[in-house]
């Protein structure tokens, strides 16, 4: 199962990867691949919004940039009927569970900063549908520590 988990980028380069919430797609067996990929986008959504949240929270060094880790967990999402997107437990995992690192490039780094600077729920919901017209990059997760070096 594929979980999603949002992440700062000093902790990239940690021992440990971060462990919090994380978020799982639901797709119903028998779902067209097209489906099933709009089905995990979202539940990256999740995971952005809620790193968007720890990035204005937090006001940590560093990128300020969403970064969503995709995590490969032994066993197997929840069957389901309908399409949804769930919040999980933590999952136990390492970096060698991560598949894959998703991260903004540079030119999102403003949008970021709008949001997490945005003082009221209309400044930050104009802010956000800004910052989703940059879509994430795809990292190997083989590419973790020099991405950290990259974002420090």
């Amino acid at each position: 199962m594929r979980v999603y988990i949002p992440a700062l980028s000093h902790e990239l380069s940690g021992e440990h990867p971060p462990a919090r919430k994380a978020w799982v797609a639901l797709i119903p067996a028998g779902t067209h691949p097209e489906e099933a990929e709009v089905i995990e986008d979202d539940a990256q959504t999740e995971a952005c919004l809620e790193g968007l949240t720890l990035l204005r929270d937090t006001s940590p060094e560093g990128a300020k940039r969403r970064i969503v880790l995709a995590v490969d967990i032994p066993g197997r999402a929840p069957a389901t009927q309908e399409a949804d997107v769930r919040e999980v437990d933590t999952p136990s995992y390492t970096w060698a569970d991560v598949a894959a690192v998703l991260v903004d490039g540079p030119e999102a780094e403003e949008a970021v900063r709008a949001v997490i600077a945005a003082e009221d729920q209309d400044t930050a919901d104009e802010a956000v549908a800004q910052l989703w017209d940059h879509a994430l990059e795809w990292f190997d997760s083989s590419e973790r520590l020099g991405l950290a070096t990259a974002l420090a």
